[in-house]
């Protein structure tokens, strides 16, 4: 190993930011990750955020507000945080790095999820849904459901200069 190598695998704070980057960038030139973020994890999971929005704006429900709208957000990211940082723990126990902001991040987020439970605030709630969909995405951004990996021969019927299975022996024309 080259002592280039070396230094960057011993930096742990370089690999982490790096593999960040790595992770944020790839996933959008795949239209079923994308898709799957805004059907799946906007949509659908916001589906009680998305609720309140519609009873408030639209119906004046009783007993529905602001403060439905925020609680409704404050429930969303420590669910959807939680479940991609434990994501990234089981996946990566060799990337001591990434390890450590999976755990970083559930800790902060969940002590933020707490404090907006006592003090509510819809920006900070707001930042907070970001945060989490932002470590879902990293967490899943490998993932080999989410990726159009296309083979461009399919459409063809494979390689045509590859020789096709079988045998043609005992055919008569």
């Amino acid at each position: 190993m080259d002592s280039g190598a070396k230094k960057l695998n011993s930096n742990g704070f370089r690999f982490l930011v790096l593999e960040l980057r790595d992770r944020t960038c790839a996933p959008i030139t795949h239209v079923t990750f994308c898709v799957y973020v805004l059907l799946g994890v906007l949509f659908f999971g916001g589906l009680g955020i998305w609720a309140e929005v519609v009873k408030y704006y639209y119906f004046r429900a009783p007993n529905t507000g602001a403060e439905a709208i925020i609680t409704s957000l404050t429930t969303y990211f420590p669910a959807l945080v939680g479940a991609a940082s434990l994501q990234l723990m089981f996946e990566n126990r060799n990337s001591k790095p990434l390890l450590a902001f999976a755990v970083l991040c559930l800790c902060v987020l969940g002590a933020i999820a707490i404090w907006l439970a006592i003090d509510p605030s819809a920006f900070y709630s707001v930042v907070s849904c970001v945060a989490a969909i932002w470590i879902w995405w990293i967490a899943n951004a490998r993932a080999e459901a989410f990726r159009d990996d296309l083979d461009i021969d399919t459409p063809l019927g494979g390689n045509p200069g590859k020789t096709p299975p079988g045998s043609l022996q005992g055919f008569n024309h």
